[in-house]
């Protein structure tokens, strides 16, 4: 089963783009992993992810740096040439996701967005 749940922040604000059939985003989650470090700290995973049509133009319309959001999606391989080295990168495509807040009770405007989020779920061009 390729199944992947992430929570973490925006580390930048992300751009819609547009291709003839579909939009997506392209975005970076920061997710704090804990260690087993004698010291304790905790790590931070940089996670790329790409979502598709209505929610990567909801992510685009309503989240910024910083913002906390919920991913669940699946792991995809991409693998291309440059300057001669093969390049293997491993990204989550998004298949829903929730906006979080910390500690916070939802607005009514949040709760209509995340249901909106959910319906979008069967909207992947794939």
């Amino acid at each position: 089963m390729n199944s992947v749940q992430l929570i973490g922040r925006l580390t930048t604000t992300p751009e819609l783009k547009r291709t003839t059939n579909a939009s997506l985003v392209n975005f970076t989650l920061a997710v704090s992993a804990h260690s087993n470090n004698a010291d304790g700290k905790k790590n931070v995973e940089f996670i790329n992810c790409t979502a598709w049509n209505r929610i990567a133009e909801l992510i685009e319309h309503y989240c910024k740096k910083g913002t906390l959001i919920a991913v669940q999606g699946y792991l995809k391989k991409e693998e291309w040439e440059f300057e001669g080295r093969k390049i293997t990168m491993q990204k989550v495509i998004a298949s829903r996701v929730e906006f979080l807040k910390n500690g916070k009770s939802d607005t009514e405007e949040e709760k209509e967005l995340n249901e909106e989020l959910h319906e979008s779920e069967d909207d992947l061009p794939f």
